[in-house]
């Protein structure tokens, strides 16, 4: 699917900090279901293990924005394997905390967003081998990338005094442009692995949005990927409408969570 956003059709996209929580695409060129029932689209990143060094962004306050939230339909950043037996990677310490809890406590329509085995594995190995391929010839840029991405986080946890911070156009554009710095330097395997694997998300929760029209959707992802997933869900209009949406979009997600931004 090379353009993502012209199949939502009819689907609202709610972006938080983003988009507005009602931004319509029903007009949007190409439209697969323009006559659909509209549906709202959420997509929220998490901080994995940063959660605990972010406390205006902790597993408590994730927890409250999911469940204001309502969603009748989530989207998670985990394989369908882990999904059936609950179990993540151990840096996602959201899930066992908030998220798994969540969706064992309702009745909701679940997808699993990243690649089924076995090809999730073999992605995993083709990365390995391309860091590896990296780690021995351009040992510099990989130490220089480490060095930068340290010290991004770092500043951004300063900077992340609310969640809505963690969603703001600031964040945003950081995390853009190191990810794009990183696909520079490390070569194209690398790049078109981290575009594929975003790409497969809007994708997933572009099909689901189109299998339950009219329900509230939530996707959840990283917060490195978050930029890549919303330009993949919204591409075009989504640079013209940043700023004048942040501002929509922060007013909304402080009526969320009931923090000041």
């Amino acid at each position: 699917m090379k353009n993502a956003g012209t199949a939502l059709g009819g689907a609202r996209i709610g972006i938080l900090a983003l988009c507005t929580m009602a931004a319509s695409l029903a007009g949007w060129p190409g439209s697969a279901v323009a006559a659909a029932k509209q549906s709202d689209v959420f997509v929220i990143g998490t901080l994995h293990s940063r959660h605990a060094k972010v406390p205006a962004y902790s597993h408590d306050v994730l927890r409250r924005i999911i469940t204001q939230i309502r969603p009748e339909v989530v989207v998670l950043d985990v394989t369908p394997e882990e999904l059936a037996k609950q179990a993540v990677h151990p840096s996602k310490k959201e899930y066992p905390q908030v998220i798994f809890p969540f969706i064992a406590a309702g009745r909701y329509e679940v997808h699993a967003a990243e690649p089924a085995e076995p090809q999730f594995t073999q992605i995993q190995a083709d990365l390995k081998k391309a860091l590896a391929t990296n780690a021995e010839e351009r040992p510099q840029a990989v130490a220089a990338l480490d060095g930068l991405s340290a010290a991004m986080y770092s500043a951004l946890e300063q900077h992340w005094t609310s969640a809505a911070k963690v969603h703001d156009a600031l964040t945003m554009d950081m995390l853009r442009a190191e990810a794009r710095l990183n696909g520079s330097l490390s070569g194209p395997v690398i790049e078109k692995i981290a575009t594929d694997w975003d790409q497969h998300t809007a994708e997933i929760a572009i099909r689901a949005a189109k299998a339950s029209p009219g329900t509230r959707v939530l996707v959840v992802t990283g917060v490195r990927n978050r930029p890549f997933v919303v330009e993949h869900l919204f591409p075009g209009r989504l640079a013209q409408d940043r700023r004048h949406a942040c501002m929509v979009a922060r007013q909304r997600i402080r009526q969320l969570i009931r923090v000041s931004a």
